[in-house]
């Protein structure tokens, strides 16, 4: 992020799923973020502005869909018009907008939850179907030796900081409500030294 002042992003989602929450990021944090004024909206805008530029990076909003109960892939597409970035000089920006999904490779019985996690400035995001059980996050040296296993409970953004010589950091979503099982695959972070 070299610097924005004002933002307007478009979100178009699949009809077959539901906008339920919309979170304020960490991202863009001295910028005032207004949301649709109906989650129902779809397309759904939304709008970060300030007086001043702002570079923060990390997760600029969390949205918390509800999905189907059976399988499928839903898309979400991001857009802005030419001048919907600027920064503090009210020059446009060009953002590197890329769009996602939410794939469903099995029937369940309950609504989705979102968790980020960010280790040495990276984050990832992982998919699970409870909102309990524990997040660890394992550094490695560039050899594979454990440097530090981290462990915090589950919520929707967690920081876990950075390790001295880490080259890599494995997250891992554990639920510990029948036993302590994986909630998910977990995801590699590869930290630039």
């Amino acid at each position: 992020n070299t610097g924005v002042c004002g933002a307007a992003i478009s979100l178009n989602y699949d009809n077959r799923i539901t906008l339920t929450k919309i979170t304020k990021g960490e991202a863009l944090s001295t910028l005032v973020m207004t949301k649709p004024g109906s989650l129902s909206a779809n397309p759904a805008k939304l709008v970060w502005d300030g007086m001043d530029s702002d570079n923060s990076n990390g997760i600029a909003a969390l949205l918390t869909f509800n999905v189907p109960y059976n399988t499928g892939t839903y898309f979400i597409t991001l857009s802005c018009d030419e001048r919907d970035i600027v920064d503090g000089n009210l020059t446009p920006i060009k953002p590197l907008l890329k769009n996602g999904y939410i794939a469903i490779s099995s029937s369940y019985g309950g609504s989705l939850t979102f968790v980020s996690v960010k280790a040495a400035g990276q984050s990832v995001t992982l998919t699970g179907q409870n909102e309990s059980g524990k997040l660890l996050v394992a550094f490695y040296s560039e050899q594979g030796k454990l440097l530090e296993l981290k462990t915090f409970d589950a919520a929707s953004s967690i920081n876990a900081g950075e390790v001295s010589g880490a080259a890599k950091a494995k997250v891992m979503w554990w639920n510990d409500l029948n036993g302590m099982k994986p909630e998910c695959t977990p995801k590699i972070i590869t930290i630039n030294q």
